[in-house]
């Protein structure tokens, strides 16, 4: 759920100061049934405001806002401009607010979040500054379940999730940069400062944002924690003391933490929590992904149960069934001619290729995690997102009602998982 929403239509007084919590033992907020999700997401805070259950709701739109406002007074984002500052040579940027419900994985109403942020993405393209030239580093799926691997095969007592908040008003802005933010009278009333004003850190939508709170991530693991980045993925952090050993996947503000021994855990937690506010959770549900973690068994499965049910919810499950990720005859789908642009067979595709457009993606992103066995179905489908066939529509359908029917499947990793030898078979549709 997520709407962009004007900043001229605030009108709110200045939320209190939130000093930060130093999480001894990190908690998430607890759940609540309080907030109505069949409503829509207001588009301006006065329709927030409307939705007056939402607003008043435990962990509602009003501790949204006020969350999100008193995280930037404390960390002193932004610095009023005075007298005498040169402003000539510079143009103000607004600053956008965006909200969003969070829900676990049954899609239960967790808390509602807002976002403040700059509008620099316009600006900087015309600048010719490449988005991708600043994005942070962030752990590969594959390096993810390798790690969950070597947990299996050395033992492990936890699996845990860790969510940084406000994480991008952390770090420092990129050497060398001047940003100036305009805001609107309500909004600069809130957050205490003058309608123009300099931003002092990485704040949402800076292009450098991402990559700088990376860097502050890594001073605080390496330097405070003790860990050493892998040599095979700089996301991957590792403290080892002995035979006892804690593993930190970051994805941005998002840690997958791996671990065999409490004691070092809790000492790892807890350096990092004392530098930033955040939550911690059991792993369970991160970035789309289903985890089951049994430490009983050692075990570690990956799946897409949930992702595959809000994708059947969107686009409707397929009335046939199919055992297979595709049929052996559509592994000819490389060599179809496609229906030329602007024909009667173009035209009436029309719309299923829409769908065509936004379905095969949402599948791709499963392949790419926890679904191997329809690696070689989406990478057909996928050469031609723009002009399908028919038949390129028809084995989106059949791909599809297969995930529906094993909607359980996915990776598993147990204690013996490097030892006992791994069986490989490969599809003769490849022949």
């Amino acid at each position: 759920y997520s709407a962009v929403v004007n900043v001229t239509d605030i009108g709110m007084h200045a939320p209190p100061v939130q000093r930060k919590i130093k999480l001894g033992k990190p908690h998430a907020p607890p759940k609540t049934q309080a907030f109505d999700l069949s409503k829509p997401l207001p588009k301006n805070l006065k329709e927030a405001m409307a939705q007056v259950d939402n607003w008043n709701a435990e962990y509602g739109y009003k501790y949204a806002v006020e969350r999100e406002c008193g995280a930037w007074i404390a960390q002193g984002v932004l610095e009023s401009t005075k007298p005498g500052d040169c402003l000539d040579d510079l143009t103000a940027l607004n600053l956008g607010m965006q909200f969003t419900v969070k829900t676990d994985k049954k899609r239960q109403f967790k808390r509602a979040k807002l976002r403040l942020y700059v509008a620099a993405h316009e600006r900087i393209v015309k600048q010719g500054e490449h988005y991708f030239e600043n994005f942070s580093q962030t752990v590969g799926w594959g390096r993810l379940r390798q790690c969950c691997a070597q947990a299996c095969e050395e033992g492990f007592v936890g699996c845990k999730q860790w969510d940084t908040c406000a994480a991008f008003l952390y770090a420092k802005n990129e050497p060398g940069t001047v940003v100036l933010i305009k805001l609107s009278e309500e909004l600069a009333k809130a957050l205490n400062v003058t309608s123009f004003c300099w931003c002092v850190k990485a704040a949402y939508g800076l292009p450098s944002a991402p990559a700088q709170f990376m860097k502050f991530v890594r001073d605080i693991l390496v330097n405070d924690c003790g860990a050493a980045p892998s040599k095979h993925d700089e996301a991957v952090f590792i403290i080892r003391r002995g035979d006892k050993y804690v593993m930190i996947c970051t994805w941005v503000d998002d840690f997958c933490v791996l671990y065999n021994c409490q004691k070092l855990y809790e000492e790892t937690r807890d350096t990092y929590f004392d530098k930033v506010d955040g939550e911690e959770g059991d792993l369970d549900f991160m970035l789309g992904v289903n985890f089951e973690v049994d430490v009983e068994l050692q075990r570690i499965k990956l799946h897409a149960t949930t992702a595959i049910e809000k994708i059947a919810a969107k686009y409707g499950k397929p009335q046939r069934e199919s055992k297979v990720p595709m049929r052996e005859e559509d592994a000819e789908l490389v060599h179809v001619e496609l229906p030329e642009v602007d024909s009667m067979e173009w035209l009436d595709l029309r719309e299923q290729a829409g769908i065509y457009r936004s379905l095969v993606p949402s599948i791709l992103y499963l392949a790419t995690t926890c679904r191997p066995d329809i690696c070689f179905a989406v990478g057909v489908l996928c050469r031609c997102l723009d002009n399908p066939s028919a038949r390129h529509i028809d084995a989106m359908w059949i791909l599809l009602s297969y995930l529906v029917g094993t909607i359980s499947f996915g990776v598993a990793y147990k204690h013996d998982v490097l030892t006992r030898g791994a069986h490989v078979v490969y599809s003769k549709l490849k022949d």
